[in-house]
């Protein structure tokens, strides 16, 4: 038997969730289906996981911007007690979105939604039918159709490393990058790498701000380097080689990891 909804949102991340709760809240029937457990980038994968490894590797910032100022401290970053701090706000919000879904009256589902027709889709070997649909599926990492880039990791991998690599390199200078590559540097790996094909990072940020974040981040420690269009990854033993391409001509860097 076909089960019918007056609308199906298909993604259960933060473009989702408010849609099904205000059409539940109307007195529509709805559904919410994701493939993963409902909270999305944002709360799992993104922004709130990384505010709390940004929060910590804070500490080891305002220490040293403290010295000589009366705090006498010399903080260090245990990565894997912070990603298990990161977990214990990721591993609770699912159940919490769940539940406060089905309050609202919506149908919580999980599985890979598939188009059938007009008005309905295939779930799990089942046909469900609705008037409306809301897909909310978010985004996923760009290829980049270079040799070795099934050597890349995601963001989503960086949040969830059990250990911190020594040495690591992000390929592109975005906003994701640059907050990774401060952490990174922050708790302790000692060469840390950004690698931007343009003429500066941040490209639709405000210049001027975005001079003072370079700055800020050579003090640091980060390596950044701009027109830098990463060509190829090779795995050689237990590390990685990066080559480059520059206007001077090619560079390589090794590293543990790259991003």
């Amino acid at each position: 038997m076909t089960k019918s909804y007056d609308l199906i949102v298909i993604g259960g991340g933060t473009g989702g969730n408010g849609v099904a709760r205000m059409a539940a809240n109307a007195g529509w029937s709805v559904a919410s289906i994701d493939s993963e457990p409902h909270g999305g980038t944002c709360a799992l994968r993104g922004c709130d996981p990384k505010k709390m490894l940004i929060a910590v590797t804070e500490g080891v910032e305002w220490a040293v911007n403290m010295k000589g100022k009366g705090l006498e401290a010399q903080p260090a970053v245990n990565w894997s007690d912070m990603i298990a701090f990161k977990r214990s706000f990721t591993d609770n919000m699912p159940p919490r979105i769940e539940a406060g879904l089905e309050k609202a009256g919506v149908d919580v589902l999980h599985g890979e939604a598939r188009f059938t027709g007009p008005d309905t889709i295939e779930l799990n070997g089942e046909t469900l039918r609705a008037t409306h649909f809301h897909i909310a599926t978010g985004a996923r990492p760009m290829t980049l159709n270079i040799p070795g880039e099934k050597y890349l990791v995601t963001s989503t991998d960086f949040l969830g490393l059990p250990e911190r690599p020594d040495r690591i390199a992000f390929v592109g200078g975005g906003f994701i990058a640059m907050e990774f590559a401060h952490v990174a540097k922050r708790a302790g790996a000692s060469e840390v790498t950004v690698l931007e094909m343009m003429d500066r990072p941040l490209g639709n940020f405000d210049p001027d701000l975005v001079a003072m974040l370079v700055e800020a981040t050579e003090v640091l420690g980060v390596d950044l380097r701009t027109k830098a269009k990463v060509a190829m990854i090779e795995k050689q033993g237990d590390e990685f080689v990066v080559t480059v391409e520059r206007p001077d001509g090619t560079e390589t860097v090794t590293c543990d990891l790259v991003v």
